[in-house]
């Protein structure tokens, strides 16, 4: 599947509003109302399904929700508002080709170093996962390759199955398949697990088919990933960055460099101290002129960011292959430091620190 296919679909209700309220919660007319009651999914065509969200935002000025859309290829085809499973009775996991999944930006909370330590790149084979109905544990090999910090491919150890688990919450009946598939890289015990989840009501999946196309492994429908290594524990998200709106910082540091970040991400809600929108990224590209050169790094296990928990100041890491004047690594973490570029040589030693401006 292409990456993300979002349209401009939105549908209108009259009870509706994350929390209500002023600010950030949309104003008086949003007071009290909740938008929890998105319209159904639907059928665009014999292919594809519209898949509305399961929350929708408020219009300050009427009160009403709208909830955004996007569209998913079925590979059985849709019908009913559903894309059909492989065999009547029947819950399926599809994989496109290509999929693969990335730690997620900002996760770590405070540290762009803790989050760097953390980043796993996982690929997923292609194909169709059935879950049949009278089965507890379906034996499947989702994982094809998994690759950590520094940049090292880690070996799997043993066979894995899904296993399922069923809960009731008011008239759903949940059923959730987890994998666990362990693996090792140099010594170190890794994990990798996969979550899905099917909501079945009186008797009835609403979602047979869960399609792990960029939209739903972004916006968790249905499904969660984590890397687990000692005691990091790092969501997993489609690597697809390039869909995610894209922003671009430029400093001007005061010993004469430049850096220019290229960024990934999407406005996100912060809810402390206050409520407020957050533009919550990836770190895609550093480029650093320095003394008339110029490198740009854009490897994944060469680049980290970080969002501090407050929502108010980023930090960046970037790390170089072959070091530039002596430099290997540049460190900014504006929650601690404010507005400071650290040179680091390879030893991760600083070795110069210079104040910047930002000037885009």
């Amino acid at each position: 599947m292409a990456g993300l296919r979002w349209i401009a679909l939105f549908a209108f209700a009259a009870a509706a509003c994350s929390g209500g309220g002023s600010g950030a919660d949309g104003g008086p007319a949003c007071q009290g109302v909740i938008c929890d009651q998105p319209p159904p999914d639907r059928c665009r065509d014999a292919s594809t399904l519209v898949v509305y969200a399961r929350t929708g935002e408020c219009d300050p000025s009427s009160g009403q929700c709208s909830y955004a859309a996007h569209e998913q290829a079925c590979p059985h085809g849709c019908e009913g508002g559903r894309c059909k499973p492989w065999a009547s009775g029947e819950l399926e996991l599809y994989i496109p080709e290509g999929t693969r999944l990335c730690s997620i930006w900002g996760w770590g909370g405070d540290s762009v170093m803790y989050n760097w330590e953390g980043k796993a790149r996982v690929g997923l084979n292609p194909g169709a996962i059935v879950f049949p109905e009278d089965l507890d544990e379906v034996e499947a090999d989702p994982i094809a390759s998994l690759e950590v910090w520094p940049g090292v491919s880690a070996e799997p150890l043993g066979s894995s199955a899904f296993v399922r688990s069923i809960e009731q919450v008011d008239e759903i009946e949940v059923h959730v398949y987890e994998l666990v598939q362990s693996f090792s890289a140099e010594e170190r015990a890794i994990d990798v697990v996969l979550r899905v989840t099917y909501e079945i009501e009186a008797g009835e999946a609403l979602r047979p088919v869960l399609v792990l196309d960029d939209s739903t492994l972004f916006d968790w429908i249905g499904y969660a990933g984590t890397y687990v290594e000692d005691w990091k524990r790092v969501s997993l998200v489609s690597c697809h960055f390039e869909h995610l709106e894209e922003r671009v910082r430029e400093l001007q540091v005061d010993n004469g460099d430049r850096l220019t970040f290229s960024l990934r991400g999407r406005e996100e809600e912060f809810t402390w101290p206050e409520p407020s929108m957050v533009f919550n990224f990836e770190l895609v590209q550093t480029i650093l002129d320095r003394g008339g050169q110029q490198r740009a790094v854009s490897d994944f296990f060469d680049l980290a960011s970080n969002m501090n928990h407050h929502g108010c100041c980023p930090s960046y890491l970037t790390r170089f292959g072959e070091p530039l004047g002596g430099v290997s690594l540049i460190w900014i973490d504006e929650f601690s430091y404010g507005q400071t570029v650290h040179y680091l040589d390879a030893d991760g030693q600083e070795i110069e620190s210079a104040a910047y401006a930002l000037t885009r």
